[in-house]
C-alpha cells in the first residue's frame, strides 16, 4: 500500500508565482516525510488553480527530489502526442526513472477549443495519443494511421498494413541521424525513456469507457477525488482486467482523496470546506480507519491525498502531510 500527494497551485489571493513556490514547498515536506509520490495534474484556464504545463513543473519537482515518484496527469488530447512523449522520456531521464506517467481524458470545451480540437473529436485524440506516445517509446521506428493523427505525415507503410506498424528490422540499417535527405515511412521518437520497456502508465478513470481502456490495455488506473461510485467502478476495473487474461500485480489501482489529518478530529472537520463525499478527515485514528475501509472495498493499492483544501493554511497542511506520514502511512500495510 502506497501514500501519495496530489498537488495544485492555488493561485486564488496569492498570485501565480507564490502558489508555485508554496507547491514546491510542499514537495520538500513531502519528500522528507517519506511518502511514496507526488502527482502534478493539469489545468487551463481556471481562476482558482493554474498549472498548463505539468511536464514542466514535474521537472521542477525532479530538481527538488532524489526519491519520491513523481506522478502527472497529462491531458493528451490538448498538445501534440510526439511532442509530449518527447518531454516525457526527457523527464524520465533527469529524474532518474521515477516518472509515473498519467494520462487525463478530460477536460472542458473550451480547452479542446482553444487546442483546436473539436469537442465530438476528444475521445479519438486521447486514445490516439496514447497509443503513439506508449508505441514512440517501446518502439525504434513506427507508423502510424488514426483519424486524426498521420505519422510521419506522409508514410506509405499503412495503405495495406491497418493503423500501427512497426519499422522491419531490414537491411541496411541506418541510424535515425543517418536518414536526413531520404525518403522515411517510419518513425523514432528519442530520447528514450531511463525506465524499461517505459514508465508505469496511468489513466484517469473518469468514465467507465477509460477504466476499460486502461483494463484492456494493461494500463494501471486512478479513481478521481469527485467519484462517488469508487466501489463500483473499482470492481469494473479488477472484473475487465481478469477477463483479458490479466493479473492484479501487473497493475497499481490509485484512489484520489481529499485528505487531512489533525490530533482533535472536530476542529479538523470545522478548518475544512467544499470537500468532496468520501474526504478523509479527523484524527490520525479516523483517518487511517476510513483507509483500511477504502482498501477492502476497492483492492486500492495506492492512495493519492488531496491534501490542499479550502480553508487550510500552509502550515496547517505541512502539519497534516507529516502527520498522514508519521501516524498513518507508518501503520498501514506495505
Amino acid at each position: 500500500m502506497r501514500v501519495g500527494v496530489l498537488l495544485d497551485a492555488r493561485v486564488g489571493g496569492v498570485g501565480t508565482t507564490v502558489a508555485y513556490e508554496r507547491l514546491l514547498r510542499h514537495v520538500r515536506v513531502i519528500e522528507n516525510t517519506g511518502l511514496d509520490s507526488v502527482w502534478i495534474p493539469e489545468t487551463h484556464g481556471c481562476a482558482v488553480t493554474s498549472l498548463p504545463a505539468p511536464l514542466a513543473m514535474a521537472a521542477a519537482v525532479a530538481a527538488e527530489t532524489r526519491g519520491i515518484r513523481i506522478g502527472v496527469l497529462v491531458k493528451l488530447a490538448l498538445e501534440h502526442p510526439v511532442t509530449i512523449c518527447e518531454e516525457a522520456a526527457v523527464l524520465d531521464l533527469l529524474c532518474n526513472g521515477r516518472l509515473l506517467f498519467g494520462a487525463d481524458p478530460g477536460g472542458d470545451e473550451r480547452e479542446y477549443a482553444g487546442a483546436r480540437i473539436a469537442w465530438a473529436q476528444r475521445r479519438a485524440a486521447f486514445n490516439e495519443a496514447l497509443e503513439i506516445i506508449v508505441h514512440g517509446w517501446g518502439s525504434d521506428g513506427f507508423a502510424y494511421l488514426g483519424e486524426l493523427n498521420r505519422l510521419p505525415a506522409h508514410t506509405r507503410a499503412l495503405e495495406r498494413d491497418g493503423r500501427l506498424q512497426t519499422e522491419p528490422c531490414v537491411p541496411p540499417h541506418r541510424r535515425p541521424t543517418e536518414r536526413a535527405g531520404l525518403p522515411f515511412d517510419y518513425m523514432s521518437i528519442l530520447p528514450k525513456p531511463l525506465q524499461i520497456p517505459r514508465p508505469p502508465v496511468y489513466l484517469l478513470g473518469l468514465d467507465g469507457e477509460t477504466i476499460d481502456l486502461a483494463a484492456r490495455g494493461g494500463y494501471s488506473l486512478v479513481i478521481p477525488p469527485s467519484t462517488e461510485s469508487v466501489a463500483a467502478d473499482a470492481t469494473r476495473y479488477w472484473h475487465e482486467l481478469e477477463r483479458m487474461g490479466r493479473h492484479r500485480h501487473e497493475v497499481d489501482l490509485a484512489i484520489a482523496r481529499d485528505v487531512y489529518v489533525e490530533a482533535d478530529g472536530e476542529r479538523s472537520r470545522q478548518r475544512v470546506s467544499g470537500v468532496t463525499s468520501g474526504a478523509l478527515i479527523g484524527t490520525p485514528d479516523e483517518v487511517l480507519h476510513g483507509i483500511k475501509n477504502l482498501q477492502r472495498q476497492t483492492g486500492m493499492r495506492h492512495l493519492l491525498c488531496r491534501v490542499q483544501l479550502q480553508g487550510l493554511t500552509t502550515e496547517q497542511i505541512d502539519a497534516s502531510i507529516r502527520l498522514l506520514a508519521e501516524d498513518v502511512r507508518s501503520r498501514l500495510q506495505m
